[in-house]
């Protein structure tokens, strides 16, 4: 029987799974627009209330909202890079 023996170690499984994560939020990123679209809002609304949550200036809120947003994905990914490791 064969077995399947990785020789990536735990740093580079980290990084696989932050580069992993800012791709699928970049990826993800039009479709959450879309979603405020359908709901009848503007294409700017959810990562605009998302900043709005954290207490930033309306200026910067939506920037501030996808930066969290990618954040939150990147964190996604590393904890799949972790749970694959293992």
């Amino acid at each position: 029987m064969n077995t399947f023996q990785s020789d990536l170690t735990f740093g580079k499984s980290i990084l696989f799974g932050i580069i992993g994560g800012l791709v699928a939020g970049i990826a993800m990123a039009p479709l959450l627009m879309l979603t405020g679209i359908l709901a009848g809002m503007s294409e700017k609304a959810i990562p605009f209330a998302l900043g709005l949550t954290f207490g930033i200036d309306p200026d910067y809120a939506f920037l501030f909202g996808l930066i969290i947003y990618i954040i939150i994905s990147i964190l996604i990914g590393i904890k799949f890079a972790i749970i694959k490791y293992r």
